[in-house]
């Protein structure tokens, strides 16, 4: 079976874990990734902050590097960097979370890396972003968080900030998503260009829902901590204590939908004058209601919710712990959890798997992270054609190999480094990376549509299926973190902009043979209600 990146070469310049994260999703799909060691540079030291002390089990590197092969250059010795210059000209794609200052001093600059090669695509994980006064600044995580205001609106009252970490895994799928939408560009035209995700932009997007209503909304208290019952409605949003400590999520923001299952599981009067519509449990009765059911889950245990939860199909859980996804089979199944074999492939231990399933062209582990600079003859002969006596030579200088030098030897800035741009141009003209490809989105609430606003943005013709009269259940979003969005819903426009709208209803046969024609006219289909409603609608991936 060929893999969907298979025969793509990704030059893997990282430090950072969600750098080399970035190339490790693509090895995963088959990408030939090839990481570079600085071999006058320190190693790696990921416990910098504490956050990951050494154990037996190196299995951060496993992750972030497997299914790699690695070459050490002696990039202080110009017969390194040469060597670099070579690999990047015979490379796809050249993907870095360097500094601007150190590519320039490598002469590898977003315009030498396109001298070397104009159809090359060069992607770069960034602190703040590739344009404006704080393009030079560092990729630090804690940095970029902190600007984007997201830190500050976290905890309760008198509180310190909560940094949440999570701003570098969405600037890790990020990254590798702009490269591929710049692959398919590239594919279409045959042209090269500059990829940049930002840890800033990475944190801001974790963030959208409370970022965007701030944007849209200007109310202060989105960006005010604020108590628990301040900052979620009733059954959505909100966490609720049970008798053993656990806590309970409860995410029904729709509460008509699911307010008559709902009150049975609870106990409560679905006629309760209190509460029998959703202006009074989102609105003058919120607090009431919140109060109400604190006790209620306070007086079982998580368990008994549990299984209520799962008997009556209620979109509620169990906060799990790590134990959870360890040994729970669906983690399992889809592979999200899988035994990662070592590095001497006689044993293995229990670690991350693939967090994108493809059906035809799955993901898998084919080589265990190498050690550093493993591969240095072989990628040199192999992806080069360098002879064994010029590679021989190479490493009897030190140019390439496993062995590190004084850290202190590393290369130092000797270009001057280019001032970014103030901000980015774009010609009218230019064809966008995602123009020519249809897209049929059958999503509702965040999650879906924030995926087929991605790719409107770029060009692609993304048409909104709704349901007639109502539409998308977001269009009757009401609040966000308890503040009202107003008339217009600016929840709604910020995830579905650059889209057509088709209303079509599809319990009817004429609605389903519309969506029938449509799917056979588009190149993607994105749907995220629930599996088992496609078969009746003849829209399974089979048919499809």
């Amino acid at each position: 079976m060929s893999r969907a990146l298979e025969g793509l070469v990704v030059l893997d310049l990282t430090r950072e874990v969600w750098g080399s994260l970035s190339a490790a999703l693509l090895g995963d799909f088959g990408a030939r990734v090839v990481r570079v060691e600085n071999l006058n540079g320190a190693r790696p030291d990921w416990d910098r902050d504490g956050e990951h002390p050494p154990g037996e089990k190196n299995a951060l590197g496993e992750l972030v590097h497997r299914n790699k092969q690695s070459i050490g250059l002696s990039l202080a010795h110009e017969k390194g960097r040469e060597t670099l210059q070579a690999l990047v000209a015979a490379a796809d794609v050249l993907l870095t979370d360097w500094g601007l200052g150190e590519l320039a001093s490598l002469d590898l600059t977003p315009q030498r890396a396109q001298e070397l090669l104009p159809e090359i695509i060069y992607a770069r994980g960034s602190g703040m972003g590739p344009c404006g006064p704080d393009a030079l600044a560092p990729g630090l995580d804690e940095i970029a968080a902190a600007r984007t205001g997201i830190m500050s609106s976290l905890p309760e009252p008198a509180q310190p900030p909560v940094y949440t970490a999570t701003g570098p895994m969405y600037t890790t799928v990020m990254l590798a998503l702009g490269i591929m939408t710049a692959l398919h560009h590239r594919e279409e035209t045959g042209e090269g260009q500059s990829v940049d995700a930002s840890l800033y932009g990475g944190n801001l997007y974790a963030a959208t829902l409370t970022v965007d209503a701030y944007l849209a909304m200007r109310d202060d208290i989105l960006g005010e901590p604020r108590a628990r019952f301040d900052a979620a409605n009733p059954m959505s949003g909100i966490f609720y204590p049970a008798s053993d400590g656990r806590w309970v999520t409860v995410t029904m923001p729709d509460t008509d939908r699911w307010w008559p299952t709902f009150a049975e599981v609870m106990g409560l009067d679905v006629e309760d004058s209190r509460f029998d519509d959703h202006e009074k449990r989102c609105g003058e009765n919120r607090l009431e209601m919140m109060r109400v059911l604190e006790g209620l889950f306070g007086a079982k245990p998580s368990s008994h919710w549990k299984a209520q939860f799962d008997e009556h199909r209620l979109s509620a859980d169990i906060i799990e712990r790590y134990d959870y996804p360890a040994s729970h089979p669906q983690a399992a199944v889809n592979r999200y959890v899988i035994d990662t074999p070592k590095a001497d492939q006689r044993d293995s231990f229990q670690g991350l798997g693939f967090p994108i399933h493809l059906a035809g062209t799955p993901a898998d582990v084919r080589v265990s992270a190498p050690r550093a600079g493993e591969n240095s003859a072989e990628v040199l002969s192999d992806l080069l054609e360098w002879s064994e006596e010029r590679i021989a030579r190479l490493e009897i200088d030190g140019m390439i190999g496993e062995r590190f030098s004084d850290p202190g030897a590393g290369p130092s800035v000797t270009s001057p480094v280019p001032d970014p741009p103030a901000e980015v141009h774009r010609s009218g003209e230019a064809r966008r990376p995602l123009e020519g490809l249809r897209v049929l989105d059958a999503t509702v609430w965040f999650q879906g549509p924030v995926c087929g606003q991605y790719l409107a943005d770029f060009g692609a013709e993304v048409i909104h299926i709704e349901r007639p009269v109502t539409g998308d259940q977001a269009r009757g979003v009401r609040s966000i973190a308890a503040v009202p969005v107003a008339d217009w819903n600016q929840y709604f426009l910020c995830v579905n902009r650059n889209k057509k709208s088709l209303s079509v209803d599809l319990k009817s046969d004429a609605g389903r043979e519309i969506m029938h024609q449509l799917v056979e006219k588009a190149d993607v289909f994105l749907w995220n209600q629930g599996l088992e409603s496609l078969p009746g609608l003849g829209l399974d991936a089979r048919r499809s």
